[in-house]
């Protein structure tokens, strides 16, 4: 011990004749000094790279044959892109996107499609776009008699076999939020035969009769039937078509159905031949899979009426369920489910319509309705089918009209 401890201080190295980096401290920091600077430089290059690509038209053309490669690569078909614009970092909009079957019929066409995203969303292989904006967009849903949906062949998924996946995958997560449609169309064509319950003559009467257009069902002719197969189609369109979607849910690891939130939706709807549905607002949620489509509580306008309620609709085979009140309703608004129905008058009823196959079911609750000078206040039932009939039918009528009467029942002769 120092005799003076309470005083002592320890010597000063002397450096001076050997530089700190020299150390081994010293070298251990100059390599990350330069592994650092050789990162920074890649990362300035790999940034002057996506600013070129994402800011200039000769970039932007890279992409889009880039996008096109890729795209070609999982679709059993044609795609085209015309051209791309925006700076891509965090959205893009597409110009004259098209995907065809290999046929060449469309199943895909839109004027513009703009998007915008977050990356690190593109990271975690989550497809979640905001602000996106469809120009005239048509869809084409099509099955051929005999055949699978024009999606599925078009969007075959690969079977070849894969390393199980600990985590999500591309596809199982896909969100659009705030979403605008305009003037889009959309075209869904599925199977059709006439009922096997008929006769060969009345299933050949029926085929006639769906072709020249004296059904309400809109048929034609299938383009690509398989063999065998009856070579019908039965054609449901939704056109002029404008909405606003706060949310669009397409894939959801926890949740197997799909989801529109519709705040507003305008259109011309022909699920049979003319008159047309005309929806001037319409708002609510709507849920959806690979084969139904189905409502509750929707709110809806048409030119004379205020509806709401819920229903169904079957991809596949098109059996539709319809359960509506309507206050005030139009009978011109309700033409389009009955065109036996008068142009002019209207009030207040519940409302059910049940479409299964060949059957058709509709049933009028608590109506107080005016046409002309007839006032018609009770329930009112019907069936069409192979046979008419009448059910669950209780009315009271106030200057009623033979002529009426007839027009609402195809069969009746009245004598007065």
């Amino acid at each position: 011990m120092h005799p003076d401890s309470s005083s002592y201080m320890p010597p000063t190295p002397d450096y001076s004749g050997d530089e700190p980096s020299r150390g081994p401290l010293g070298r251990l920091g100059r390599v990350v000094l330069g592994i650092v600077t050789v990162l920074l430089g890649l990362v300035a290059v790999a940034g002057i790279v996506v600013v070129v690509l994402s800011s200039t038209n000769w970039g932007r053309e890279r992409v889009r044959r880039i996008a096109l490669s890729q795209l070609r690569n999982i679709v059993h078909g044609q795609v085209s892109i015309g051209r791309l614009s925006g700076n891509l970092l965090t959205g893009l909009t597409v110009h004259d996107l098209s995907i065809r079957d290999s046929t060449g019929a469309p199943f895909l066409a839109a004027q513009e499609v703009s998007a915008r995203y977050a990356l690190g969303a593109l990271l975690g292989k989550r497809l979640w776009l905001t602000d996106v904006r469809v120009l005239r967009p048509l869809v084409v849903i099509d099955k051929q008699p005999g055949r699978e949906w024009n999606y599925q062949s078009i969007f075959r998924s690969d079977t070849t076999a894969k390393k199980p996946s600990t985590g999500p995958g591309w596809g199982s997560s896909i969100k659009l939020e705030n979403l605008t449609v305009v003037d889009g169309q959309l075209v869904v064509r599925s199977p059709w035969s006439p009922s096997s319950r008929l006769r060969p003559a009345a299933q050949d009467s029926a085929v006639r009769d769906a072709l020249g257009g004296k059904s309400r069902l809109m048929v034609v002719r299938a383009t690509n039937p398989a063999p065998g197969a009856a070579p019908y189609q039965k054609v449901v369109e939704l056109r002029s078509l404008d909405a606003t979607v706060p949310l669009l849910q397409l894939a959801d690891p926890n949740d197997r159905n799909r989801l529109a939130r519709v705040a507003a939706l305008s259109m011309t709807a022909l699920p049979f031949r003319p008159p047309a549905a005309v929806v001037t607002a319409m708002r609510g949620d709507f849920r959806f899979n690979n084969d139904s489509l189905w409502w509750r509580g929707i709110n809806a306008s048409m030119p004379g009426s205020k509806v709401s309620g819920d229903g169904s609709y079957v991809i596949d085979n098109g059996d539709m369920t319809l359960r509506l009140h309507g206050a005030p309703a139009a009978l011109a608004d309700l033409r389009w489910l009955y065109t036996r129905l008068p142009s002019e008058g209207g009030g207040t009823l519940d409302f059910a319509m049940t479409w299964r196959g060949a059957v058709q079911d509709y049933l009028a609750r608590n109506a107080t309705i005016s046409t002309g000078a007839t006032r018609i206040n009770g329930d009112f039932g019907l069936t069409l089918a192979d046979t008419f009939a009448l059910h669950d039918t209780n009315l009271r009528f106030a200057n009623l009209d033979t002529r009426l009467l007839e027009q609402l029942i195809p069969t009746l002769k009245a004598s007065r």
